[in-house]
């Protein structure tokens, strides 16, 4: 009876002894997984980072390619146009060229603020643009009701 007991008490200590034994190991293998990791994890997070503003950079200047384009085609037709105002439009033609000037610059940095006000002024020259074609398009419709 005793040697049963005391094989029963041998037995569950080593069962015991084996399953602390396990615990630790996989506790300190990912104890030590995780000082690891967060080296791999920063360097993946600074290239997402770097290709992200890499994307973004991309975007904004075919955003502002765009723009250009469609203000090249703008000032060509308001050029036709003859307007009362040549004034007020000479003045926000060449807020249109300074915006042109800026943009280039701020696209060529990596600084985030600077890409965000990239496309803020992407975003006004877009607004200005599209300004210019209403307005061109309210003289030309009034050029044609005055000669018709």
């Amino acid at each position: 009876m005793k040697d049963k007991k005391s094989s029963l008490l041998l037995v569950s200590s080593l069962i015991l002894l084996l399953i602390s034994v396990g615990l630790l190991s996989a506790w300190a293998y990912f104890y030590f997984q995780k000082k690891k990791a967060p080296v791999r994890q920063h360097s993946q997070v600074l290239t997402k980072e770097a290709a992200i503003s890499q994307v973004t950079r991309d975007s904004l200047r075919s955003d502002f390619t765009a723009a250009l384009t469609n203000m090249d085609t703008s000032l060509k037709n308001i050029r036709q146009v003859s307007d009362t105002s040549q004034s007020n439009v000479n003045g926000q033609i060449r807020e249109l060229y300074d915006l042109r000037k800026e943009i280039p610059a701020l696209l060529n940095t990596t600084n985030q603020e600077d890409l965000d006000s990239a496309r803020i002024k992407i975003i006004t020259m877009q607004l200005k643009i599209d300004e210019l074609k209403s307005r061109t398009q309210r003289v030309e419709s009034e050029n044609k009701r005055l000669n018709a």
